[in-house]
């Protein structure tokens, strides 16, 4: 099966410098009649079974051999993040795989970040409070993907060892609107006020980025900058980063 499934990657970007400060991986199939197929083409079939569990411990190993080898080749890749479901969550080693594999690789936890939405932390919650909490005490780094479109509450946050809240696509595309652009900024002054980073992603046209960066958030994902690339045009990107000031520069000029 493996065959047939390949790990892309796409920039995550420092807004006040648009240097590349992270890669996400991302899971595609390369179908042999349909072409490259989304995560929404598939997922939810994976997810309905044990498929998920498999397929995700493929990524985070091609992932972590694949961005090993151009570190030691001295490619900087400051992190990695990987999305994580909760199917493979309350697996009951999952915390022991990650661990393992990190240790295959010798990649230090400190480079490598878990994503999980926030639907996902109200299902099993002190299971997944407890296996975060290993998590994070190895160095490993935690975000809540697509923030603002679940229910957890602040209690719960307090409770989680979260580095970095991460804002989804569909509240970026609501910013020409003023309620988007006050659930942003909510969501930024509790970030600020909970210490946390903040991050957008799907970050796609000019005006957004303006305002993301003018609200100082510090990272920023989407295709104004690059889209998901396979291994050889990543690796090319990244080689190229300390050069380019990524994909946009006449939209880094300070406002």
């Amino acid at each position: 099966r493996e065959r047939q499934f390949r790990v892309y990657y796409q920039p995550l970007v420092n807004a006040v410098d648009g240097r590349i400060s992270g890669l996400e991986a991302l899971l595609r199939w390369q179908h042999p009649e349909k072409g490259l197929l989304t995560p929404p083409w598939f997922l939810p079939v994976a997810e309905a079974s044990a498929l998920i569990v498999e397929l995700g411990d493929w990524v985070v190993d091609t992932a972590l051999q694949e961005i090993q080898l151009w570190r030691r080749e001295g490619l900087i890749v400051p992190k990695i993040s990987v999305n994580f479901s909760i199917r493979q969550i309350e697996q009951p080693d999952f915390v022991d795989k990650i661990i393992a594999c990190l240790k295959r690789h010798d990649f230090p936890g400190a480079s490598f970040e878990i994503e999980i939405t926030e639907n996902s932390l109200m299902l099993e919650t002190e299971k997944t409070i407890d296996k975060l909490k290993q998590l994070s005490n190895y160095g490993i780094h935690i975000a809540i993907d697509d923030f603002g479109n679940g229910y957890s509450s602040l209690s719960l946050l307090h409770k989680l060892p979260i580095n970095r809240l991460k804002i989804g696509r569909s509240f970026i595309q609501d910013l020409s609107v003023d309620i988007g652009r006050s659930i942003i900024e909510a969501i930024a002054h509790m970030a600020k006020g909970l210490k946390l980073e903040m991050a957008a992603k799907g970050v796609e046209l000019d005006y957004q980025l303006r305002y993301l960066r003018k609200l100082q958030c510090p990272v920023l994902q989407g295709f104004i900058f690059s889209q998901g690339l396979p291994g050889v045009e990543a690796r090319r990107m990244l080689e190229e980063s300390e050069k380019l000031v990524v994909q946009a520069p006449k939209l880094m000029i300070s406002q």
